[in-house]
């Protein structure tokens, strides 16, 4: 529906008050909303999130904008327009779910990429599948050739991390760091993380 549009901003207004209060508390970190296909096609997205953005003191640099792989590709010219006008604003940008599409790495460098997300499918396999593993260790290695930080989703247990970390992943996401939180519980945690 076309309530995509004001959800997605009521989001990342919700995010950028988030992000106001970690700074009131001394803690800076990236944080990160998905950009949905709909979003890239309206016409004044661009200048709606700025206007959002510029209600707030946070640097550019602290937002990552995430949009998936497959959605990238199903218009890579506008994609690559609009992704530009953001990078240039000075947001990160995120490739989500990578390895659930068809494109390749030295296809996406066309665009201005920072984070590789590799997609849990591939993480929940790593363990057991010594196919995956090649893959994984693969698109890490290229990844950080082609200047992107790389991250792992779904890592759900200490060996799956372990191996990741072995191979140069740069970060990861899932329950075995932390499950979904209240704000006030993810604010209390991050307090006690950051003394």
């Amino acid at each position: 529906t076309s309530m995509i549009h004001e959800m997605t901003l009521y989001v990342f207004d919700w995010v950028l008050k988030f992000a106001t209060k970690l700074l009131e508390n001394n803690i800076t970190m990236q944080a990160s909303i998905n950009i949905s296909a709909k979003n890239l096609y309206d016409d004044h997205f661009y200048k709606k999130m700025i206007a959002v953005f510029n209600k707030y003191k946070i640097k550019p640099i602290n937002i990552e904008l995430e949009i998936t792989e497959t959605v990238l590709m199903e218009n890579p010219e506008l994609s690559k327009g609009l992704l530009e006008k953001f990078a240039t604003f000075g947001f990160r940008i995120a490739i989500d779910d990578f390895g659930k599409g068809y494109s390749s790495l030295t296809y996406l460098a066309q665009f201005p990429i920072n984070v590789i997300k590799i997609d849990r499918i591939f993480t929940s396999q790593i363990l057991i599948n010594p196919a995956t593993q090649t893959i994984v260790k693969a698109t890490v290695d290229l990844a950080k050739q082609l200047g992107y930080e790389v991250l792992a989703e779904g890592v759900e247990d200490f060996e799956t991390a372990d191996m990741l970390s072995r191979m140069g992943c740069n970060s990861a996401q899932g329950y075995f760091y932390m499950r979904p939180s209240k704000e006030t519980e993810m604010l209390d945690f991050l307090k006690r993380s950051n003394k």
